[in-house]
């Protein structure tokens, strides 16, 4: 889990029995900012394929921990297709392998990229903790008032607003902005 219980915990004085309940909290979260990014966060180990004829592959997952590439017609993947590391370069930030041999095997799915990327709670940065925590507050306040759906507000001037008030708009514009770049 990429926010654990015990930093809301001190963050909010959640109760040691609301545990099960904040982790779910927790975990529908994730899901929500994962969604607004558009990528996986969790550091784990994932694979990815590409169409040959390519020198460039944008994985779809940051920052990168390690990768080996393979090429393969027969999509076998076997030890023996995979590439040496001197035939590429890793931008682990950017989450790009640039193959320095512009003409492998053309067709569909002939690479295979097997890699670990993502975060730890250590290192996820803090744009994406804090819209966690205000989620997670705001799903749990919700659940104690018994406030389900939408929240509605009218302004002085009798205009009415209505909308699900997860995380406060600054936060949220702050995590769309990393949809179209790499963290």
């Amino acid at each position: 889990m990429l926010l654990s219980f015990s930093s809301l915990q001190k963050q909010f004085e959640f109760e040691d029995s609301e545990q099960d309940f904040v982790e779910i909290l927790i975990e529908f979260a994730l899901n929500q900012v994962e969604l607004l990014i558009g990528r996986k966060l969790e550091l784990k180990e994932r694979i990815a394929y590409f169409d040959g004829g390519m020198n460039r592959l944008f994985l779809p997952c940051t920052p990168l921990i390690t990768a080996s590439v393979f090429e393969d017609k027969t999509r076998a993947f076997l030890d023996e297709s995979k590439l040496d590391q001197s035939e590429y370069f890793i931008d682990e930030n950017q989450g790009v392998i640039e193959l320095y041999e512009s003409s492998f095997l053309p067709g569909k799915k002939t690479i295979k990229v097997l890699y670990t990327a993502g975060y730890t709670e250590e290192n996820l940065p803090g744009i994406i903790k804090k819209a966690i925590s205000e989620i997670v507050l705001s799903a749990y306040s919700k659940n104690i008032d018994r406030a389900y759906g939408k929240k509605s507000i009218s302004s002085v001037n009798g205009t009415s607003v209505t909308y699900d008030f997860e995380m406060n708009f600054e936060t949220k514009k702050n995590i769309e902005k990393l949809r179209f770049m790499n963290l």
